[in-house]
Order: C-alpha cells, then sequence, then structure tokens
C-alpha cells in the first residue's frame, strides 16, 4: 500500500536518465480522449493534436495548454515574431506583450489574461475588459452552466471584483471567489480588520473572520465565522453556538445541512440542527441524495459512519466515494490486522495490496471503480479496474505534469484522481451515463482498445486520428489486413473509429463508400483464402449438468471471503437460470449483461424476458 504523498521523491528518483527529445512535452484532454505534444524542430516550437501539427513558434507557454469541457475545442499561449498570441483550435488571435492564462468556460465560453501596453487585460469570448494594474492570479472562473464570469482586479493596496464587466466595489483584500450552484456569485471581502461575506452585493457581517461559506440551491447560504471569540455557523440567518472548531457547511436533500463541529477536544456532526455522537476527530463529511456520510476516528481507528449507521473498524480509511443517490460508497480501507481492500458500503469486494490511499474513484453512476498502483520502475504503474484490467499509467506524462505545472501535493493529489477517473470513465463508456448504457460492457472495452490502437498508429504515420479522413481509415484497416487481423476485427476497428467520431461530435469517416469497399473486398480475399470465422462450440448435456451440480457451492471471492450459504443458494439458482436460457436461445456470452441488468427484462420477482444484446460492429 502507498500514498500519494510519499509519491514525489520515488518520482523524482525514477526520472533519473529520461532521455532527451524534440518532444517538450505531451499530455492529454482531461477525458484522456484526446492527446497533444509540444515539439521543437530548428529553435521552434510546434503543438501537435491529434496528430494536426501547428505552424512554428517561437514558444509555447505550457501550463496554458488547455481543452474546452467536451474537449472538442483546445487554446494555449504562443510566442510568434509580432508577440503573444492565444490559438484556439489551431487559429492565432490578436497579438499582446504577455498572457497570464487560459480557461475554458463549462458551456464551451474562452477566457483568458493578457497585457498591453496600458496594463492587465481580460477577454472573454473575444471581448476585451480592463485595463487593469493587476489581475489576481487564479481568480478567473465561470459559473457552473458558463453564462457568467468573474475575476479580481487590484490596483494598489485594494482590490475588487468585475463579474460580467462590472465592477464591485473595493476592498482591502479579496478572497473566496466563487460561484455557487444556482450561478449566485460570492466572495469574502476584508476592510482594515472586519471581514464581510459579500453575496450579489450583499454584505453579511461584520465578522473578526471567515473560514468558509457555502452558497446553497434556493437561496441558502452558510457561513463559518469567527464572532465574539467563537467560531460559529451561520445556516439561512441561524446562528449556533460558538465551538471551539469548525468544519464547512455542507447542504444537501431536501433542504438538509451538516457540519462538522470540536468543542473541548471531542468531535460530533450536526445535522439539521442536533448533535450527532462523539468522536476523537471527523474527516471527510460528504452527502448523496438524503444520507450523510464521514469517516471517525476512536484512538488509532476508524470506521466510516452512513447516517447514523457505523461500519467496521479499520486501522485507514481511504477517499469516500459516495453515489448519485446516496445509496452505496465506495472506498480504500485497511482492516485491523489485515491487508488494504476495497470497501462497498460495510462489506469487502476485493483485495488492494498495492493501491496507493487516496486514489480510489468510482464512475459518475456508482456501479464502478478503479485506483491508481505504482511500481519501483520506469514503467510507472497501472490503473486497476474493478474487473482486475489494469491500464497503464504513463509515468513521463505523469512527471511532465508536475514538473509543467508546478503542482503542490495537493495539485498533485488532485490531478491523480481526476487522471484514474478520467481513465475509469472512458474504460466503461466514453465518459457519459448515456453511452455507458448504450454498449455492453465487453463492447465499450474493446472499441477503447481498438481506439487506442488506431490513435497509435495515426501518430507514427503523422495522420490526424479525430477527425480523420475516409482514406486514413481504409488506409488503416488495409494494413490491419495485411497483419493477418480477420474480418471481424477489421470490423471492431471500424466500429471503434465510428463511436468515437461520433461521441465527440464529429462526422464519420467509417460510414465512407471507400472504406465499405475496402472491408468487403478484405472479407472476400479472406473467404478465398479459407479464413472464414470459427463457430463457438455450442454447450452440451453434459456441460449443463456439470454447471447444475456446482452451481451452489460457496464460491471465495478476492478478499478472501466466503459467501453465505443463502447467498450460494440463490446466486446459483440464478446462474442455472441464465445459462439454460443462453444455452437454449444460442447466446453469446456477453449478450445477457447481469452487471447492469442490460438485455433482461424482469415482470416479476422471478419472471421475465431474456433478449439477445447484440451492440456489437
Amino acid at each position: 500500500m502507498s500514498t500519494l504523498r510519499g509519491l514525489i521523491p520515488l518520482l523524482a528518483v525514477l526520472c533519473v536518465g529520461c532521455s532527451r527529445h524534440y518532444v517538450v512535452s505531451y499530455g492529454h484532454s482531461p477525458d484522456r480522449l484526446r492527446r497533444f505534444e509540444v515539439v521543437e524542430q530548428a529553435g521552434r516550437q510546434h503543438v501537435v493534436v491529434d496528430s494536426l501539427v501547428s505552424e512554428p513558434y517561437r514558444g509555447v507557454a505550457l501550463p496554458t495548454i488547455a481543452f474546452s469541457s467536451d474537449s472538442r475545442h483546445f487554446a494555449y499561449a504562443a510566442e510568434m515574431d509580432s508577440g503573444w498570441t492565444v490559438v484556439v483550435d489551431g487559429v492565432p488571435g490578436r497579438y499582446w506583450t504577455g498572457i497570464g492564462g487560459v480557461l475554458f468556460g463549462p458551456g464551451g465560453g474562452l477566457a483568458y489574461v493578457a497585457s498591453d501596453s496600458s496594463g492587465w487585460r481580460v477577454v472573454v469570448d473575444g471581448i476585451v475588459g480592463g485595463p487593469h494594474e493587476a489581475v489576481m492570479q487564479g481568480s478567473l472562473t465561470f459559473s457552473a452552466d458558463g453564462s457568467r464570469v468573474a475575476y479580481v482586479a487590484a490596483e494598489g493596496d485594494r482590490s475588487r471584483v468585475l463579474v460580467d464587466g462590472t465592477e464591485e466595489p473595493w476592498y482591502d483584500g479579496i478572497r473566496m471567489l466563487r460561484f455557487g450552484p444556482d450561478g449566485r456569485l460570492g466572495y469574502v471581502g476584508r476592510r482594515r480588520t472586519d471581514f464581510h461575506v459579500v453575496l450579489e452585493r450583499r454584505l453579511f457581517g461584520p465578522f473578526e473572520a471567515v473560514a468558509d461559506y457555502t452558497i446553497g440551491p434556493s437561496s441558502r447560504l452558510g457561513m463559518v465565522v469567527r464572532r465574539n471569540g467563537g467560531w460559529r455557523a451561520l445556516v439561512d440567518g441561524t446562528e449556533s453556538e460558538p465551538f471551539d472548531n469548525l468544519g464547512s457547511i455542507r447542504f444537501f436533500g431536501t433542504r438538509q445541512f451538516a457540519y462538522a463541529a470540536e468543542q473541548d477536544g471531542r468531535w460530533f456532526v450536526i445535522r439539521n440542527g442536533d448533535r450527532g455522537p462523539s468522536y476523537d476527530r471527523v474527516r471527510q463529511l460528504t452527502a448523496g441524495g438524503e444520507s450523510l456520510f464521514y469517516e471517525a476516528g476512536v484512538g488509532d481507528h476508524a470506521f466510516v459512519v452512513t447516517d447514523s449507521a457505523a461500519g467496521p473498524l479499520l486501522e485507514q480509511v481511504g477517499h469516500l466515494n459516495v453515489g448519485p443517490d446516496g445509496d452505496r460508497v465506495w472506498y480504500l480501507g485497511r482492516p485491523v490486522g489485515g491487508i488494504v481492500s476495497v470497501f462497498h458500503d460495510r462489506e469487502v469486494v476485493s483485495a488492494a495490496p498495492e493501491a496507493v490511499f487516496g486514489t480510489l474513484v468510482a464512475s459518475d453512476d456508482g456501479e464502478h471503480w478503479a485506483y491508481l498502483v505504482l511500481s519501483g520502475n520506469q514503467e510507472g504503474g497501472a490503473i486497476v479496474m474493478d474487473d482486475g484490467t489494469r491500464v497503464p499509467l504513463d509515468f513521463e506524462e505523469m512527471m511532465g505534469r508536475i514538473v509543467t505545472d508546478e503542482l503542490t501535493v495537493q495539485g498533485y493529489e488532485d490531478m491523480m484522481i481526476a487522471w484514474v477517473k478520467a481513465e475509469l470513465e472512458v474504460y466503461y463508456g466514453g465518459g457519459s451515463i448515456a453511452a455507458r448504457n448504450s454498449h455492453s460492457a465487453s463492447t465499450r472495452r474493446n472499441y477503447r482498445a481498438a481506439w487506442r490502437r488506431f490513435q497509435t498508429w495515426a501518430g507514427h504515420e503523422g495522420l490526424s486520428a479525430i477527425p480523420a479522413s475516409p482514406e486514413t481509415v481504409a488506409a488503416y484497416v488495409a494494413e490491419r489486413a495485411d497483419d493477418g487481423l480477420s474480418p471481424a476485427s477489421l470490423r471492431m476497428d471500424r466500429a471503434a473509429i465510428r463511436y468515437h467520431h461520433t461521441e465527440a461530435g464529429h462526422a464519420n469517416p467509417a460510414d465512407n463508400e471507400g472504406v465499405r469497399r475496402v472491408l468487403r473486398g478484405l472479407t472476400r480475399q479472406a473467404a478465398c483464402e479459407g479464413r472464414t470465422p470459427r463457430q463457438a462450440a455450442a454447450l452440451t448435456e453434459e456441460g449443463l449438468a456439470a454447471i447444475r451440480a456446482t452451481a451452489h457451492l460457496r464460491r471465495t471471492g478476492p478478499s478472501g471471503r466466503t459467501e453465505r450459504a443463502d447467498t450460494a443458494h440463490f446466486r446459483g439458482q440464478v446462474d442455472i437460470a441464465l445459462v439454460s436460457v443462453m444455452r437454449d436461445a444460442l447466446l453469446r456470452r456477453s449478450e445477457p449483461d447481469r452487471r447492469s441488468g442490460k438485455g433482461c427484462g424482469v415482470d416479476g420477482p422471478f419472471l421475465g424476458t431474456l433478449a439477445p444484446d447484440r451492440d456489437g460492429p
């Protein structure tokens, strides 16, 4: 078992001896579907995105490389002979004396900070604001729907917020600028020794200090403030008693709220004004639906509390991943005297002795999980999916991100968690619940592997993988056929290319008549050579009888836990029913997807219909 905070020194050691080459830096979009490179040649730098090469630049500001939330657009700051410019989808804009940062909004809008002879300016979708003496680094932010944008401008010793081009009042200092889920803008402003929470120009305070504030839905506001020597929670105008320490306020469910508080060395959770049991410590307060989750500690041990129910006693608890409806929670835990394991609610579902603590993440729909493992060599490690598949981790890309972005330890942890999450979403369906539901798990895995092969081939050939031309696709399938691939494999390649182009909003080059003609010709050639698809043997009566005889035996999982007798009996009954129907209907193994329930419509407790789920190429 590893921890993220102990990995940066290890990574620095592993990087010794990394070869120097013309690739200055490379990486992927946040969803891991698009690849970029910054390549230096003859003293000039080029940006390569999906094999499309830019014009030469004097230099590229690596930390400014950004993708839109759907990864369809990209931008970066580059220095040309006439000055600095922001390049969007390969097209340069106006010239500046400097660029301070580039940011895509959730709706696809683009904002960046730039300087000219008059001072610093903020450009939002081509509209230039300012000039300002300075723009606070990292303050540029969009609302959740991308319709509003705000930042902090400074002049001498004072600062003020500008939102959608409108100036707010001056303060001696401003921090915690953020939009709430309903689009309201808040921040903390200081005037001399007094602090105020400002929400849409309305002032709350003054306070001696402000630790945090939370903008909730339906006009709700929670603040953690210091007043009269004690820390107090203010929720929708109602003030709590003073405490020694307070955590952030969380709104959830139907007008519920909760926060952790410390008094006289004991921690407890206050939910809707009611105090819960006391512990030595409380961490990771989170919620889903109407349920509340947190990690509680007593002495050297910890456990996860779901509403009021405590989970098993553990030596260590990792990051809590709560399902969208609050009906499940995933986390890494080390049982007392045991090995690190993946927990689903209160049960161990898999041993994970190699897992890096803090890197387990769950998919958006809460159905799947993955975690990071690292090895002590330059291969770097892998991301382990819940089905056991290990997706290799690109060590050089990881080191490049740490160095280029000058990441703090917390920034490194956030990057690695986002990386694991993106690979998990891609593995199980391209990053959206709708995409996952449209194909079986096995088909999604095949598409992903086929797409990665095509991307690698296109990069070696200097061609664009997305959008790809019909000629590129035809050349690829022809080369794959020359390597001895079957027509079925070629159809899978074509289907994967079609799928990823459709998901990205590009025209589908795989349905071009020229590509279809090449595939038909290769199929006829395979048939003439006797390379026809082999029909798998059907399950025999003897094989079915063997399954029936052993289906009810209790099984031991990878964690070492043996299922209960009643669980084994129920699971055996289901297995026998599924296998019998599959044999009679001549279904493939992947067609009745039990894990997602896809292909199986249940009309009663045990009566239903099993339909083929043939969504392959």
